[in-house]
């Protein structure tokens, strides 16, 4: 099997985390949520692919022979934010610190730098793959290269590129230049569409063949495409030209520079540690010195609570001295996890743990027989804001025991989540009690992570997407779904109910039945 070179297109994929997540910062308020998907882009590529050889290939500032040739190349495109700016910057020593090979050159584009290390790839005997969403990267697809878009998740070969455009990848530079591409300002051939296109082509061979025909009166031609044609010829080569990449930039590098080596542990933790990615480095095995006591990051609340957000201090007490300020507080805490794990233990017996708490850090933890208790119920179906960790969770766990938690409610996991994505992990503890006591350390300073939240601009993703949605995640979760029997355990069709009789009758669990994949866990991936 050819060793394979992977040539990604960094800016793309900056721009497209930039764009896809939530404004992320660090403790310094300087903009990283860019920076982090991006990594995690890389990341992800390596480790599900495992390829021999990667090469993440830059823009350059400044212009490039295509602006030589068109003055108005891009200039419709909008003014980058100057956040992304920002992160633009910083990619390139985040990317070298992760341990892959950068590669630019100042006058060219990255997607001329991977044309180039494409046709060198094959030559070396290298599978080559484009990792882009780029359509002009198409024009490269041929033996030996094909083209990824991560973003749609789809892989394209020479078929493949000919079934979605009804073209050749051999055409698609001829293709682009009769439809334009707006976002580069190119211009295109006035009223010919994309299967006018197509139709050309395929008549023709070629843009320019097609234009020989129009001068010559081809018959097979409409008066007016023949006219589009001939008025076309002035920009014919001009869009030729810009849309074609250029397969021979002098660049200093070579495909065996590409090669994946790990990364120099302390250039890794450094990199890391510069944008707080505390997460990503744990996830890398290249965990970092913990902070000082106190120290906030928005981008790793981890353990240290979300988003600069105090860690409760908290006080275990009984319930009974602290019922009447639980019944008269407009903001209690309310947590409940399951005291056995284990699907046939908890599908016959009704036992959670069940936590209820005021701000000050006082928290009484009960079982499931003293939280059915009068005065417990009315705490838990109170009008008081319920704040927890993982609120969906605890509604699940209370649903063992026939409880109810009423709202309105404010879940510190999702605010972590929507501060970092990759940040809002439940923590992990032997028993019960510990758990609840665990996730009550999390829900300090709900007013701080408010406040964070909207000065990050997440706010209303929180509450108007987050929150709402983990209620119809909750109500999917107890409504269960179908399942073929007959495929899982060669037993008739079957329900994945809720929990209770159903479930005992039918033999299922929601969680049982998705066990093998992702948890279903408000898509936090």
């Amino acid at each position: 099997m050819k060793p394979r070179l992977y040539l990604i297109d960094a800016h793309a994929y900056l721009h497209r985390a930039y764009h896809a997540m939530p404004p992320l910062t660090n403790s310094k308020g300087e903009p990283v949520g860019a920076l982090y998907g991006f990594a995690r882009t890389l990341i992800q590529i390596l480790k599900r692919d495992k390829p021999e050889g990667i090469a993440v290939c830059f823009d350059t500032p400044g212009p490039t022979f295509r602006d030589k040739l068109f003055d108005k190349y891009k200039a419709t495109r909008k003014e980058i934010d100057g956040d992304l700016i920002t992160q633009l910057g910083q990619a390139k020593p985040l990317t070298e610190a992760l341990g892959f090979h950068c590669v630019e050159k100042v006058g060219y584009e990255a997607d001329d730098i991977m044309a180039t290390l494409a046709r060198r790839g094959v030559k070396e005997g290298w599978d080559v793959v484009l990792v882009t969403g780029d359509k002009d990267a198409l024009q490269l697809v041929s033996p030996g290269i094909r083209v990824f878009n991560v973003s749609k998740d789809a892989w394209l070969d020479a078929p493949q590129v000919e079934e979605k455009f009804g073209i050749p990848p051999s055409l698609v530079r001829d293709y682009l230049a009769i439809v334009g591409d707006s976002s580069d300002n190119v211009p295109g051939l006035k009223g010919v569409g994309p299967v006018g296109a197509v139709k050309l082509l395929k008549a023709f061979g070629s843009f320019k063949g097609a234009i020989a025909a129009a001068k010559k009166g081809d018959n097979a031609l409409t008066p007016k495409v023949a006219q589009a044609l001939i008025d076309g010829e002035k920009t014919a080569d001009l869009a030729l030209s810009l849309i074609a990449l250029d397969e021979k930039v002098p660049l200093e590098a070579s495909v065996d520079d590409c090669k994946v080596k790990d990364p120099d542990p302390k250039t890794l933790a450094a990199g890391l540690e510069k944008f707080e990615f505390r997460t990503l480095a744990k996830d890398l095995g290249a965990p970092l010195p913990p902070r000082a006591e106190g120290a906030a990051s928005s981008i790793a609340p981890s353990v240290k609570g979300p988003a600069s957000a105090p860690v409760l201090s908290v006080e275990i007490v009984e319930f009974r001295s602290i019922a009447k300020d639980l019944a008269k507080a407009k903001t209690v805490l309310a947590f409940a996890v399951p005291d056995a794990v284990g699907e046939g233990e908890l599908l016959s017996v009704s036992r959670v743990r069940v936590g209820l708490g005021l701000k000050n850090g006082k928290v009484a933890v009960l079982d499931e027989h003293a939280a059915k208790d009068k005065a417990v119920r009315s705490v838990l179906e109170g009008k008081a804001l319920k704040c927890g960790w993982d609120l969906k969770g605890a509604r699940r766990a209370l649903d063992v025991a026939g409880l109810d938690l009423a709202g309105p409610d404010f879940d510190f996991k999702l605010a972590a989540y929507c501060l970092d994505p990759g940040a809002a992990k439940d923590p992990k503890d032997a028993d019960a009690e510990a758990a609840v006591l665990a996730r009550a350390k999390l829900c300090g300073g709900r007013e701080a992570v408010v406040e964070k939240m909207k000065q990050v601009k997440v706010f209303d993703l929180f509450e108007n997407v987050e929150m709402p949605l983990s209620g119809v995640l909750l109500s999917m979760e107890r409504a269960g779904i179908l399942t073929d029997a007959d495929a899982r355990h060669g037993q008739k069709l079957a329900v994945a109910d809720g929990v209770g009789d159903g479930e005992r009758e039918h033999g299922f669990r929601l969680g049982e039945v998705l066990r093998d994949g992702p948890e279903l866990d408000n898509f936090n991936g």
